[in-house]
């Protein structure tokens, strides 16, 4: 099976954030927040890289069979897309950024990931909010079919 390796994102500042680097390891080192405007990652050897000037938050499927990523379309954060690309860099879907969460459409904005709560091995979770901040969900989202198996309020 082909899979991502030697996953890497590189900040506005030039530092690059190896998978395996956790929060507390920056701030040891004195990093001071700064966003994410580049992932890349090798697949069949070959690179492949993603970027935005506004930002992004990505993370490795739990299969390995490619990429979860929230893309910013602005500075505000609160008008982005969550979609899900393959390892060669393609893009397997996009979620809307209309969830129906207790059976009603909630417009709002991916925020960050989390561990899935679903037992199901390809799930991922992802944070979602509306727009004034004062609901969250975590959404546990079936990386192969873009499916939300479950909504968890958050907040």
């Amino acid at each position: 099976m082909h899979s991502v390796k030697d996953f890497v994102k590189l900040r506005r500042d030039g530092k690059a954030i190896p998978e395996a680097m956790t929060v507390d390891q920056m701030i040891e080192q004195g990093w001071t927040p700064e966003k994410v405007i580049e992932a890349r990652w090798l697949f069949d050897e070959r690179p492949v890289v993603l970027t935005n000037r506004f930002g992004l938050l990505a993370k490795v499927l739990p299969q390995r069979d490619g990429i979860a990523v929230i893309v910013d379309h602005d500075d505000t954060a609160m008008n982005n897309e969550l979609r899900v690309v393959n390892a060669d860099g393609t893009v397997r879907f996009v979620l809307a950024n209309h969830q129906q969460i207790n059976g009603r459409d909630q417009a709002g904005a991916f925020a960050w990931f989390e561990p899935s709560r679903t037992k199901v091995s390809s799930a991922f979770g992802v944070v979602f909010q509306a727009p004034t901040g004062s609901s969250m969900w975590q959404l546990d989202v079936d990386a192969d079919d873009g499916r939300v198996l479950a909504a968890y309020e958050a907040r």
